[in-house]
């Protein structure tokens, strides 16, 4: 009895701290989208899809993602409290949603209609130059990932900070931008 009266004082005595990091605005602008701004792709099966920005917001990131489907908690990211910014886009042909957050450090999430699709601290992942779709793009930061038991690929991105998400596919869906 005495450990849960401890336990509960204890836990009403937490407080969200006072300082949080900034975020340096070179790093918000590492996501090139703004509001309004429509972005086309094309599908695995060719048709083009066009994607509008839906929500442009700088705010306080404690370590949970929320969806851009509602209040609906999709993942923890054990991260110190900062201030992040996170751009949501909505494709008008299928309701999917795309979702970047950054936070201090360069740290970029993206959410594909509800899956983790990128991870990734940009000054840790080297950037090059490829050409997608007959379009050379340069500084592009990629991932890619196969199962090591079929060795299916699992997911594989591609993206600039100049462009956003350049191209990606994951469980037989694929994204490819129209420049």
């Amino acid at each position: 009895m005495i450990i849960c009266m401890t336990l509960l004082v204890m836990s009403a005595c937490v407080e969200e701290p006072d300082i949080y990091k900034l975020l340096p605005a070179s790093e918000a602008a590492l996501i090139p989208y703004q509001m309004e701004q429509t972005v086309d792709f094309l599908n695995q099966n060719g048709d083009t899809l066009t994607y509008t920005v839906i929500l442009d917001d700088t705010h306080l990131f404690d370590g949970e993602y929320y969806s851009p489907y509602g209040d609906e908690k999709m993942h923890y990211i054990p991260r110190n409290y900062c201030y992040a910014r996170s751009v949501n886009l909505e494709c008008e042909q299928t309701s999917e949603k795309l979702s970047f957050t950054i936070i201090p450090g360069k740290e970029l999430f993206v959410f594909w209609d509800r899956n983790l699709l990128i991870d990734c601290v940009l000054s840790n992942n080297p950037a090059e130059t490829i050409t997608i779709g007959g379009t050379t793009y340069n500084q592009v930061h990629s991932g890619i990932l196969y199962s090591s038991q079929t060795g299916e690929l699992l997911y594989e991105w591609h993206y600039n900070t100049e462009y956003g998400l350049i191209s990606a596919k994951y469980d037989g869906k694929s994204l490819t931008r129209i420049p």
